[in-house]
């Protein structure tokens, strides 16, 4: 099995909770409640994107 690794980018936002963009990757971007749900959902998304 390949491993890649792509740079994430975590964002607070004003209401709570962090948005997660990946530069590398067109249109792949998630969100979460707090950081711990953010990473899960950053995860979650990027194996989503690369299959």
């Amino acid at each position: 099995m390949a491993k890649y690794a792509y740079p994430a980018v975590f964002s607070p936002e004003e209401g709570g909770g962090f948005s997660v963009n990946f530069p590398d990757l067109e249109s792949c971007y998630t969100c979460g409640d707090d950081m711990v749900d953010a990473l899960t959902m950053a995860e979650d998304v990027l194996a989503l994107v690369i299959t």
